[in-house]
């Protein structure tokens, strides 16, 4: 077994200091898999930081990323990532002083489904998407892409992307508005905007976590 092969809740590390990671699926940067293990790059980066810094993690599922900032606003957890420094979050949560990586806004359409080529405008202006309500990647695809591609869109909002990933394996949307980490084998990449630094993040007065972490990608 790997460094990322892992059950969730299970504490991995040594030490002294339990530090309790929100994840949820989010391509190959975190996954749990239908056996429960958890897996991805930022599991084994984490991994690698614990036995370095003498912690323990717990893996906690939140299910998805709206799920896991109620839960770090909550203090049910002690950390999560990806989350983009936000304004909205501004008073809430701290963050690491250097960001983990850059992420993407994304257009995916499942595999199966449709035969449109990447940046299709003409195609793309037809589809019903979904996207999660006060996305800042779903503001930035109206206000921005689809102003530059000349379409207006058709959008339904859901509470969170396990509700909307449900919508578009049964139909109910044709696309997704999203983070391009989402990425998986089912899934045709149809655009990509955005790009934004993401950072981990915890809750107000928790001193460790208060590292200068390197990027990871």
């Amino acid at each position: 077994r790997g460094l990322g092969d892992v059950y969730k809740r299970q504490i991995y590390g040594q030490g002294h200091k339990t530090v309790r990671v929100g994840i949820f699926n989010l391509g190959e940067f975190q996954s749990i898999d239908k056996h429960g293990h958890v897996w991805g790059y930022n599991i084994d980066y984490l991994n690698a930081i614990a036995v370095q810094a003498h912690y323990k993690i717990e893996y906690v599922d939140t299910g998805n990323l709206t799920n896991g900032v109620d839960m770090l606003d909550r203090r049910e957890i002690d950390l999560l990532a990806p989350l983009q420094a936000s304004e909205k979050y501004n008073g809430k949560f701290e963050f690491a002083l250097q960001p983990m990586c850059y992420e993407y806004g994304a257009v995916y359409i499942l595999n199966d489904k449709f035969d449109i080529d990447y940046e299709d405008y003409k195609s793309m202006s037809k589809l019903k998407y979904g996207a999660v309500k006060e996305s800042g990647f779903s503001d930035d695809f109206i206000n921005h892409y689809c102003v530059k591609a000349d379409f207006k869109p058709n959008i339904k909002y859901y509470g969170n992307t396990t509700e909307m990933f449900d919508a578009l394996n049964e139909g109910e949307i044709d696309a997704v508005v999203t983070n391009v980490m989402f990425y998986n084998s089912k899934f045709k990449l149809l655009a990509q905007f955005s790009p934004s630094q993401v950072f981990y993040a915890t809750y107000k007065a928790v001193s460790y976590t208060h590292l200068t972490l390197p990027t990871i990608a």
